[in-house]
């Protein structure tokens, strides 16, 4: 087993039970899309909820988006570099550096059902992971915009831990996807947790 730890800000209920949950999926839409005041916000958030994630989120932390499930331009950024920006251009990284990127294009996860998306090998079987790191950085968060079974993040841990063995690699991604519970009061639920891959059933699963 391989097991990660990862921050997360806000809950996306799948579950629409109530007004605050149906909000939940549009504030995790507009993340998606990167709309400046709501990741503004959400910036403000991570900084009202220092305690959870400094170690995840600093000015000593490398920032690696997570790639696209298509091939991306050189020349274009990702949607999850462009989050990655805005993070650390509130003090939240020390920098970053698209270094795992796609090499072939794989299935959009959001079409496919559930038991037919990407695996973890699938991923890291289309990813790619080219650079070398500052001199004296040891931390490096992999930044995703919304995380559901977290293939394609492991596969980027994956690839990075291979890459830069000694490194402190953790995750950190603005909305996890909640299809067990019930949304309550709110969907802003700061946490850390720990990623989980069983490489022999190919399963991932989020523990806390």
């Amino acid at each position: 087993m391989i097991a990660v730890r990862c921050a997360s800000l806000l809950d996306g209920f799948q579950k629409k039970n109530n007004a605050k949950a149906i909000q939940s999926i549009d504030v995790r839409d507009a993340i998606k899309a990167n709309r400046p005041e709501i990741v503004s916000n959400a910036v403000g958030l991570i900084h009202s909820n220092e305690q959870i994630f400094e170690q995840f989120l600093n000015d000593q932390t490398l920032l690696v988006p997570v790639p696209s499930h298509s091939l991306t331009r050189k020349d274009s950024k990702l949607k999850t570099e462009l989050l990655c920006e805005s993070l650390v251009e509130n003090g939240l990284g020390a920098g970053l550096m698209r270094l795992v990127s796609r090499i072939e294009p794989t299935r959009k996860a959001a079409f496919c059902p559930p038991l037919e998306r990407p695996t973890v090998k699938e991923h890291f079987d289309t990813l790619s992971c080219q650079g070398q790191i500052p001199i004296g950085i040891t931390q490096i968060t992999i930044v995703d915009d919304i995380l559901t079974q977290g293939h394609t993040t492991m596969a980027c841990y994956q690839h990075l831990k291979l890459a830069f063995p000694d490194a402190d690699i953790k995750i950190f991604t603005f909305v996890r996807t909640n299809s067990r519970e019930l949304c309550k009061e709110t969907f802003v639920l700061p946490r850390e947790s720990e990623l989980r891959y069983f490489s022999r059933t190919g399963k991932t699963f989020m523990e806390g």
